[in-house]
């Protein structure tokens, strides 16, 4: 009998699109296997209701945070709101990754009590190989 696969959401700025894919590409051996699988926006069916993909379906939801998600009114005001009520409910896990040096770790950011990846928050963009914090750090946290 197999594990029904863990469904990860990426909630990230179309601005990050780059990061995302990088990320994905790392991720790809677990999805051959079926153990995970992921979307994102661009991924989606046309006519799929965004709320329901978002609030309903994923088991992981992961934060690419950088500045750009943090401006964005859709990240940050719904996407992030809603993954942080799931995340509280037990429905859902949202992980906040940081992709981009920004300013996330302030008193009013809704997540920055929550463990972010990777290690210490030091934003994948910090690395000088930015495949070994996403192998190393992310992949094995």
């Amino acid at each position: 009998m197999s594990e029904e696969a863990l469904k990860i959401f990426y909630s990230y700025s179309r601005k990050g699109s780059h990061m995302r894919n990088t990320l994905g590409d790392h991720l790809l051996a677990l999805r051959e296997v079926n153990k995970i699988s992921t979307w994102h926006d661009l991924g989606m069916e046309a006519g799929t209701g965004w709320e329901a993909e978002i609030l309903n379906k994923p088991d992981i939801i992961l934060l690419l945070v950088s500045r750009n998600f943090i401006a964005s009114k859709y990240c940050y005001g719904f996407e992030l709101k809603r993954a942080i009520v799931r995340h509280n409910e037990g429905t859902a896990r949202g992980i906040p990754i940081i992709m981009h040096p920004c300013d996330w770790n302030h008193v009013d950011v809704p997540f920055r009590n929550q463990h972010v990846l990777l290690t210490y928050a030091d934003p994948i963009t910090s690395w000088a190989d930015q495949d070994e914090a996403f192998t190393i750090k992310l992949l094995h946290e």
